[in-house]
């Protein structure tokens, strides 16, 4: 896996359900990733975890690694559905009660790492 040597990836375990990890990859654009996945790399990845893993759920957001803050014990990873019509983000990031649960939070919206 030569190629992906300049990528940065990181693996965490679930505290809840040890059977779960997580993998966070970076890369250079949605299109490489998609290159990546029909890759012979891809298919040799593919064989050698077939039988041992298989994958839930993927999507991609439009940050960089150095904007996660990956340095605490645990990291929640909440997945949340705004319903059509009634987002707004800047309302949403400036709310009220968004504020009072993350005070000094750095919230990453949109692409935009968004300081609090």
């Amino acid at each position: 896996m030569d190629s992906l040597d300049s990528f940065q990836f990181h693996y965490f375990g679930c505290i809840e359900n040890a059977s779960i990890i997580y993998v966070i990859g970076e890369w250079n654009s949605l299109a490489s990733h998609h290159d990546f996945l029909k890759s012979s790399q891809m298919q040799e990845l593919g064989d050698l975890l077939k039988g041992v893993m298989s994958m839930d759920f993927m999507f991609h957001l439009p940050l960089s690694q150095s904007d996660l803050m990956l340095s605490a014990p645990a990291i929640s990873l909440g997945r949340y559905f705004i319903k059509s019509g009634e987002y707004q983000r800047d309302s949403f990031v400036q709310s009220i009660f968004y504020r009072s649960m993350i005070p000094q939070a750095r919230l990453q919206a949109g692409g935009g790492l968004i300081g609090m």
